[in-house]
């Protein structure tokens, strides 16, 4: 899949395997950036531009029309030239005359895996994974031990990931199917796989009988359609002539001579099929009281539901025995709702109440014996966020939080901030009045009223008059907004001999960042001192920013980074601005009004960043390029840090 050099061969002669040689022509000498097609009846040397370089220069220099000559051979253990068939893995040897493997790396992911017992026998293994709510995947130390529970004496992990697939034809079916859930969500295209071909002729005589699915779990009250079908003596499908489907003696659940089983009772029934003497069977596990329900909407498993004022939801459920989904259709379902939040139809569908005020309640679904609740809160009034006047007159302040919309404020849900710096104010049905502070150069105000909505606002005192310390920002668009900051102790420079330098340019790393966060909030990283990380890389943290990583841990700002099972904080890498904003937005309050992101890039937006990318588009501190792009994975400059920290100081 990468740039590389494929020699096309002709005009080949000998055979290629071990202790052999061929020759051939060479017809061409091409540089791909991708994979090619192998001609018929021709050969293809391919080697990547990655590869060593001795490699790489001798394929590079074969010349077209000469005729060359490989061999193939084994240095080493000799015992390869006796080998017929090979497997290679990507993985690690599992188990080795009869040992468990027990070094191996942490993570769970889908594997493949083949094993051979001590009968001769080859086990065929797949597991599911990556995929929340269904499978996370194994381990490779459990896979290990689960093949060895199956009695392997030699076991080694193929590739795994979206490689793992499991296509099979089951008995009596004339087709392959898929029988797990790969990981990308369709098969991947692979370039090897193990194939297993029935060498047998069709016999057409009946020697077996598979009833399907082959295991199913059923709601008593609820029908499933069986299917039986055969198979010849050589595997391939063969006719069942006067097929008959029968049950237990004592049971009162029924099947007709359709296939359509009916649970009526709970328990485990047994389902026969028969062919004159040839006879198969399934197991179905009745349920009558569910384990579990699982509410469902936009193809989504939901614990609660928020909904607004005469809205509506489409509700759908599901019945569960453990880990098992039990067979259901929408009459298994009984819905209901407390009165006070609406209205739900018999299939689910809710309507909420036209209530002016926040109302809250519970949506009632019943299968069998079973009953779960699911809390609804119905939004009252749309968003309505106070609008904020500031009027500066010499010294004195005064900020009007309008609660003239109806929406009340209480003093300690006000923040106002001289120079990013928290002052006291006097407060009075949302009026607002303050000494400003001598030499303030912004004031930034925080509203937060009764329903939970925050409005910003901020204005500047006096143009920002400060001496620029750096000797490299002088043409720089940046060099107030750092002067500034330098001023504030926000962010500090690098002392050279040509001066003091900030570098506006360079990317900036998540030690330099943390630093600067905690300089914003005024935090005492002192305090701090006998924190814990639990951070894998603790010892790449330099000193100077270690306190900064354990204040901004403990305040919940940073939060744990999960690759594999371990956690990294990552400290000299470059910071993104995905992951700038984000940081940055947790350290504001909440219920800030959001802004539609509508760069050209905003699909590269990952869920986790959308929220802060939202938030700080609508504070103006993050505004995107000229381009129309907002370049979420790009690292953040340090200028560019400083900005987006000044929008909102």
């Amino acid at each position: 899949t990468t740039k590389g050099i494929d020699v096309i061969l002709t005009e080949i002669e000998g055979e290629m395997k071990l202790e052999n040689e061929i020759t051939a022509v060479v017809e061409s000498v091409n540089e791909y950036e991708g994979s090619i097609a192998i001609p018929e009846g021709k050969m293809v040397i391919t080697v990547d531009a990655n590869a060593p370089e001795e490699y790489y220069q001798a394929i590079s220099s074969i010349n077209i029309g000469e005729k060359i000559k490989i061999t193939f051979g084994v240095d080493g253990d000799q015992r390869w030239n006796d080998v017929k068939i090979g497997l290679g893995a990507t993985g690690d040897v599992l188990i080795e005359n009869n040992k468990v493997n027990t070094d191996f790396e942490a993570g769970a992911n889908p594997r493949t895996a083949i094993g051979i017992t001590n009968e001769g026998k080859i086990i065929l293994y797949t597991i599911d994974g990556r995929q929340k709510g269904y499978s996370y995947g194994v381990q490779l130390k459990s896979l290990a031990n689960r093949l060895k529970e199956l009695g392997c004496k030699d076991a080694i992990n193929l590739d795994g990931g979206g490689s793992t697939s499991y296509v099979v034809q089951l008995p009596g079916d004339d087709v392959v199917e898929l029988i797990n859930s790969p990981s990308d969500g369709k098969l991947r295209k692979v370039s090897n796989f193990i194939f297993l071909k029935n060498n047998q002729k069709p016999t057409g005589i009946l020697s077996k009988i598979t009833v399907y699915p082959l295991t199913s779990y059923v709601l008593v009250g609820e029908s499933i359609k069986l299917t039986a079908k055969g198979a010849d003596t050589a595997y391939y499908s063969a006719k069942t002539p006067n097929l008959k489907f029968s049950l237990d003696a004592k049971t009162t659940n029924t099947i007709t001579q359709d296939g359509t089983f009916t649970a009526n009772e709970n328990g485990i029934a047994t389902v026969y099929a028969k062919s004159g003497t040839v006879e198969g069977s399934t197991t179905i596990t009745c349920i009558a009281n569910p384990t579990n329900i699982s509410v469902i909407k936009d193809q989504k498993q939901i614990i609660s539901l928020t909904i607004n004022r005469e809205e509506t939801a489409t509700l759908s459920a599901e019945a569960f025995a453990g880990y098992n989904k039990l067979i259901t259709s929408d009459k298994s379902f009984e819905w209901w709702c407390d009165k006070e939040i609406g209205t739900i139809t018999k299939d689910g569908k809710f309507t909420a109440t036209d209530s002016l005020v926040d109302t809250t309640g519970n949506i009632y679904v019943k299968a069998g014996g079973t009953t779960v609740e699911i809390p609804v809160t119905v939004k009252g009034l749309d968003i309505v966020y106070n609008t904020i006047n500031i009027n500066v007159n010499e010294t004195v302040l005064e900020v009007d939080v309008n609660i003239s919309t109806g929406l009340p404020v209480n003093k300690e849900d006000i923040i106002i901030k001289a120079d990013g710096k928290k002052i006291d104010f006097n407060y009075r049905n949302g009026l607002c009045a303050a000494i400003i502070p001598e030499n303030t150069s912004k004031i930034t105000v925080f509203v937060t009223n009764s329903r939970g909505y925050t409005s910003f606002s901020t204005t500047t005192v006096v143009e920002n008059q400060y001496e620029n310390p750096f000797t490299d920002t002088d043409e720089h668009w940046a060099k107030k907004i750092l002067s500034y900051m330098y001023s504030a102790k926000i962010v500090s420079g690098e002392t050279t001999e040509k001066g003091l330098k900030f570098n506006p340019g360079k990317s900036m790393t998540r030690s330099e960042f943390a630093v600067m966060i905690t300089n914003y909030l005024g935090v005492d990283v002192n305090e701090y001192t006998d924190g814990t990380l639990p951070y894998d890389d603790l010892d790449n943290i330099p000193k100077w920013a270690l306190n900064s990583f354990k204040a901004l841990y403990n305040l919940g700002i940073v939060q744990r980074s999960n690759n594999y099972g371990k956690l990294y904080a990552n400290p000299l890498d470059s910071i993104t601005r995905a992951e700038t904003a984000t940081i940055i937005s947790r350290t504001l309050p909440q219920g800030l009004e959001k802004a539609e992101i509508t760069s050209s890039d905003k699909d590269d937006i990952a869920d986790w960043a959308k929220n802060g990318f939202e938030i700080l588009i609508n504070l103006g501190a993050i505004n995107g390029y000229e381009d129309g792009t907002i370049l979420p994975l790009k690292n953040v400059t340090k200028a560019e840090a400083a900005k987006i920290l000044y929008s909102i100081l």
